[in-house]
């Protein structure tokens, strides 16, 4: 089953606004101190939390194929 145009549009509008955000989150827009220092610590939150989500995701699809397994006739 192949995506339709709508849904490939929103995919898109959705990777544009987010390459934005983290572009305008790295750079920052108004004067700090040290430009480097905060987009060091800017990149290192969003590393961060993105591997935690992926370590989030690793571990559902885990336990999810776990259960699946051990249990296949329960309902």
């Amino acid at each position: 089953m192949r995506s339709g145009v709508a849904l490939k549009l929103a995919a898109g509008c959705g990777l544009v606004l987010t390459l934005l955000f983290v572009a305008l989150s790295i750079f920052p827009i108004i004067d700090v101190a040290d430009p480097l220092k905060y987009a060091a610590k800017t990149i290192a939150v969003l590393a961060g939390a993105n591997a935690v989500g992926l370590l989030l995701y690793r571990v559902g699809n885990r336990s999810r194929k776990i259960t699946a397994t051990s249990e296949p006739f329960s309902r």
